[in-house]
C-alpha cells in the first residue's frame, strides 16, 4: 500500500529545497543504475545488485564488484562522495531499498518469461514531480 501526499507550498525557498533533495536522490540512484548497466553488458550478471547488504556497502566505497572498469570506478568514487557530503546513511539505505526492489521485479519478470527492461537513469532537468521517502512511522 502506497500512501501519496500532496503538499501546496507557498515559499520558494522551501519548493527549491525540495525539489534540490529530490534531484540529489534521483542522481544518487542514477549512479547505481549506470554501475549495473555497465556491469550487467560485461558479465551479464545482476546478483550483486540485488542484495540491499552488498548494496549498501558499495555506495559506501566498502565493496567492490567483480568487474569494474574505469566508468564503473568513477560512478562509484561519485557515489561514495555523494553519500558522504549530502544523503547520509539512512537515505542512503531507503534509496538502496528501492534501487534493488527494482531490480528483482525485473529478475522476477525475466524468470515467468516476460519482457522487463532494467532500470534506466532518469534526466534531472525532466523531473517535474518528485516523491521522497519517508518512514510512515
Amino acid at each position: 500500500m502506497h500512501l501519496t501526499m500532496s503538499i501546496t507550498i507557498k515559499k520558494k525557498s522551501v519548493v527549491n529545497k525540495l525539489e534540490r533533495a529530490s534531484k540529489t536522490f534521483q542522481h544518487f540512484k542514477n549512479l547505481i543504475y549506470l554501475c549495473a548497466l555497465e556491469y550487467f553488458q560485461n558479465t551479464k550478471d545482476l546478483k550483486p545488485f540485488l542484495s540491499r547488504t552488498f548494496l549498501d556497502k558499495f555506495v559506501k566505497g566498502k565493496e567492490k564488484l567483480s568487474f569494474e572498469n574505469e566508468k564503473i570506478k568513477n560512478w562509484k568514487s561519485e557515489l561514495v562522495a555523494l553519500w558522504q557530503r549530502e544523503i547520509g546513511s539512512d537515505t542512503a539505505k531507503a534509496l538502496v531499498n528501492i534501487v534493488a526492489r527494482e531490480f528483482k521485479s525485473v529478475i522476477e519478470k525475466w524468470k515467468v518469461g516476460e519482457k522487463a527492461n532494467l532500470p534506466k537513469p532518469k534526466k534531472l532537468h525532466s523531473l517535474y514531480s518528485f516523491t521522497l521517502e519517508t518512514n510512515p512511522n
